[in-house]
């Protein structure tokens, strides 16, 4: 019987935040906007030829290309602030005092991995959390999830920080598995995005982690 209440929570959001959006309102809006066609009025406003065939999904199609990427982002908030509840529930604390509850296990993992991004404690670095569930509860994590979805930390400090451009060499060591789905070369230069496909992945993998996490 599932009795995690944070887990409960987090299929909640997952499910009507960011999955519904993804699988079925993206489809119906496209829809829409492919049958909303702008009047001669309007392209004449917008310095277009006004026989030219334009619609609103033409307009807006850049915005609606950077959804799953505003998405993901979204989604490793959620991972983020899942981890966090989770083990504080585990623990019967509260989340002002998980941080120095876990200062043994961030010291070791450092030390085990150095000062490069896999060495990062903090919680969107899932190669991380993933040693963490391990150690504290014999949770892998890894066991059930792609091995892209292990990068997800360094894809989105490469978004945020890089505009998805792969400017170093760690992004070269933590993209490998998330350029070999979108199909490009794991080197400097390449530039990365958040396609459906990847969300799709990601979407599924966090649920199969929150059903691994439920007790």
């Amino acid at each position: 019987m599932n009795q995690s209440a944070v887990c409960s929570k987090f299929k909640r959001m997952l499910n009507d935040e960011i999955a519904a959006g993804e699988f079925f309102q993206d489809l119906k809006l496209e829809s829409a906007l492919k049958k909303d066609l702008i009047t001669p009025e309007g392209k004449q406003s917008m310095g277009l030829p006004v026989d030219a065939p334009l619609s609103m999904y033409d307009l807006t199609r850049p915005a609606l290309e950077a959804l799953p990427k505003f998405r993901f982002m979204y989604l490793v908030s959620l991972f983020e602030a899942f981890v966090q509840e989770y083990i504080a529930e585990r623990k019967g604390i509260s989340l002002d005092d998980l941080k120095n509850s876990l200062t043994n296990e961030r010291s070791t993992w450092q030390r085990l991995n150095g000062h490069t991004s896999v060495g990062s404690t903090s919680y969107y670095n899932v190669r991380f959390v993933n040693w963490l569930l391990n150690e504290l509860y014999s949770i892998q994590i890894q066991s059930v999830i792609e091995t892209l979805t292990l990068e997800m930390g360094d894809l989105r400090k490469c978004l945020v920080h890089h505009g998805g451009e792969i400017t170093k060499q760690d992004f070269v060591d933590g993209l490998k598995a998330t350029c070999l789905q979108l199909g490009l070369p794991s080197i400097i230069g390449t530039k990365v995005t958040v396609t459906k496909k990847l969300m799709s992945i990601y979407i599924e993998d966090f649920r199969r982690i929150l059903n691994l996490c439920d007790f």
